[in-house]
């Protein structure tokens, strides 16, 4: 009994991204797994005025697309050289944010962010089949090396690597309650 509770606590952490996937898909897997190190949008300060890439899987949309998020409640964003300006506003007291600029004005749920990415769910239903749910926007710098794969893959690297260590902490504590049981008895 005891070996197939290990094993179903540790298939938590082997988490295989699909070969022939998009990248919605992907980050539907992988969210799970990397949430509980994500920070809060009160720390998105973090990435004030940080160069930001927008990652996407399209191969017909190839335009760099850069967002800029000032301290100020600005953003800039560009679609490779036109810059086009607009506001954001976290929803107090929620993990939402309202992004909006000649692009509209969307709202937005926090689903992963770190000193190096931010990532965002669209708020609501989003019915429109051809809208992308997620907007992954990740460090200039990274994101100019790496296809929106490797990026993912890279970012469950780090986090499931730090999931271990919380894993055998557990199973060391688990151990030694077992261990006080069968000496109790």
């Amino acid at each position: 009994m005891e070996g197939r509770l290990l094993d179903k606590i540790s298939e938590q952490f082997n988490i295989q991204l699909p070969e022939e996937s998009g990248i919605e898909p992907a980050l539907n897997n992988v969210l799970p797994v990397i949430r509980s190190s994500s920070d809060g949008l009160n720390d998105i300060e973090q990435l004030f005025n940080r160069p930001l890439l927008e990652v996407t899987d399209s191969l017909v949309d190839t335009r760099k697309k850069l967002w800029i998020f000032r301290e100020s409640g600005s953003i800039l964003r560009t679609l490779d050289e036109k810059v086009d300006s607009g506001s954001w506003d976290i929803v107090e007291g929620s993990q939402k944010i309202m992004i909006g600029a000649g692009f509209g004005q969307i709202m937005y749920t926090l689903a992963f962010m770190d000193s190096n990415h931010l990532i965002l769910r669209l708020y609501g239903n989003n019915r429109n089949p051809d809208a992308a749910r997620y907007l992954m926007l990740v460090s200039e710098p990274i994101a100019n090396k790496l296809e929106w794969d490797e990026v993912i893959e890279r970012l469950l690297a780090k986090y499931k690597n730090s999931n271990r260590a919380f894993l055998g902490i557990a199973l060391a504590i688990l151990f030694m309650i077992l261990l006080f049981v069968a000496l109790s008895w």
